[in-house]
């Protein structure tokens, strides 16, 4: 199942992504000189966000965790002002 869920995340993500991609593309004239290049971007980034929804869609990212010197941080006494 968790595989089934994966697979639908990355259609949704990928699909949605390069859809807006086209119509962001559909607006440039024909003559623009770097559609290609621009077609080529929409493409991969397409498949990066579709593997960035399998991995929310099968919870695969929380695995990732939180990098040491992120947690090594003291948030404290950043967001909050000490009393004198």
């Amino acid at each position: 199942m968790k595989i089934i869920k994966g697979i639908f995340g990355f259609l949704i993500f990928m699909c949605l992504t390069f859809g807006l991609a086209i119509l962001i593309i559909l607006q440039f004239e024909p003559s623009f000189s770097a559609q290609k290049t621009i077609a080529i971007f929409t493409f991969f980034f397409s498949i990066g966000m579709g593997r960035l929804g399998y991995a929310l869609f099968t919870g695969h990212i929380t695995s990732w965790g939180v990098p040491k010197f992120i947690q090594n941080i003291d948030w404290k006494g950043i967001l909050f002002k000490k009393k004198k």
